[in-house]
């Protein structure tokens, strides 16, 4: 039989495991529905260029359906019926269509603009020279086609992600090339246009490997409380919305998670054992239901315990500290002094009764993924119960709404 121990409580690590790869996999499924919705943003853009740069060129432009592309980005979206990995080829799959259809576009619309300015071109010669201009203008449209498709397979490799600004001052530059009155001028735009979607998509590549960490980190934080994780939160945020990540970031990212993990299991642990006592009749004292810094003890009554006995658990370094203490009389001064036989007896019969339930509550959170481990141990009767003075009658339930609430939270993120 054994009397007042010290217990720590542990989240087994296949709980733990569990866990993280639940989080993991939620994570992968957020990030393959904002592609998802990125990419239907996409095709959308791309449907009203089509549609402007018709109506304003006055030609009709080969016919292509985007809204079959969105009615399967839709479905991308919701992700209903669809596994990580099944989601991942029909966005892949989509992207690359919307690709072509954007290369289609991008040269369509350059012939378009080289017709125009041909057009005007070859209606301002004189009628006496139209039939060797016509052969003049034959040759030069085609060297501008050709010249319309290298600047179409220019924009076509830039890459999705580059900022608007720098977008459109690469869009204005092909612009330039296009309109340039002489060849020498239209290769030396056309080679700085080059240069500068290069750098554009190494800047967005660099870019994006950054943002994409940091979504992982941010992934990280998910179902972590704290004001350490919320700050951690909110740094994170300001770089993907295009700050600079300070140089330490990773590590303050490991060491917030690992605090707010060790934290949050700690607590579910606390909670899960002091559910399994109410579950076996204790309740807690009036003015101690909750432990802190100001006040770190909780005080257990149970109504089956003769009167005036009650159990103290206090946390100490992940440790939780427990004994029975019993409340003086007017007669019985506070302290640990001498004690009649009859008290040595009623000490021993509530001790007793203690360690029995301390260890089904032990067995009982085992089963919600919480393991106790004695580190100390004291034989009944071994320590004199410790005399407290009397406390105020008023006894009030511990298990609040709002701890409920909190434990459903915790226990969720411990068991899946």
């Amino acid at each position: 039989m054994s009397g007042p121990k010290s217990v720590s409580l542990e989240v087994t690590r296949e709980r733990a495991r569990l866990a993280e790869l639940a989080r993991i996999a939620a994570a992968r499924r957020l990030a393959l529905q904002r592609r998802a919705k990125a990419l239907s943003a996409r095709a959308n853009r791309l449907a009203r260029q089509w549609q402007d740069a018709s109506r304003d060129s006055g030609e009709v432009f080969t016919e292509w359906s985007h809204q079959d592309i969105l009615s399967e980005l839709a479905r991308c979206e919701s992700g209903r019926g669809l596994s990580n990995e099944e989601l991942t080829a029909a966005l892949d799959r989509l992207a690359e269509r919307v690709v072509q259809v954007q290369r289609e576009y991008a040269l369509q619309a350059s012939i378009s603009k080289m017709r125009s300015s041909f057009q005007t071109s070859v209606e301002a010669q004189a009628a006496e020279q139209r039939a060797a201009e016509e052969a003049e203008a034959q040759e030069r449209e085609s060297a501008m086609l050709r010249f319309a498709e290298d600047v179409s397979n220019a924009l076509v490799t830039l890459a999705e992600n580059v900022p608007t600004g720098v977008r459109a001052a690469i869009e204005a530059r092909s612009e330039d090339a296009i309109g340039a009155s002489t060849t020498f001028r239209r290769n030396a735009l056309l080679a700085q246009l080059r240069l500068e979607i290069r750098q554009a998509n190494a800047a967005a590549a660099e870019r994006g490997r950054t943002i994409a960490k940091v979504e992982e980190w941010r992934d990280q934080l998910q179902g972590l409380e704290g004001q350490a994780v919320d700050e951690l939160d909110r740094k994170l945020k300001q770089v993907i919305e295009g700050g600079a990540p300070p140089a330490d970031l990773e590590k303050q990212v490991d060491h917030v998670v690992a605090e707010a993990t060790e934290a949050s299991n700690r607590e579910y642990a606390q909670t899960v054992i002091m559910e399994e006592l109410e579950n076996l009749g204790y309740v807690v004292e009036s003015g101690f239901e909750t432990a802190s810094a100001q006040q770190p003890e909780v005080l257990l009554r149970k109504p089956g315990m003769e009167d005036g006995y009650l159990v103290s658990l206090r946390t100490e370094g992940g440790i939780l500290q427990n004994r029975v203490v019993r409340e003086t009389t007017d007669s019985d001064p506070v302290g640990d002094g001498a004690r009649s036989a009859g008290l040595v007896e009623s000490d021993y019969q509530a001790e007793q009764t203690w360690c029995a339930d301390l260890a089904t509550a032990l067995a009982a959170s085992k089963l919600k993924g919480v393991e106790g481990r004695v580190v100390s141990r004291k034989k009944v009767g071994e320590v004199p119960v410790k005399a407290i003075a009397a406390l105020a009658r008023k006894v009030k339930k511990a298990k609040t709404e709002r701890r409920r609430k909190r434990t459903r939270r915790q226990r969720s993120r411990v068991m899946h």
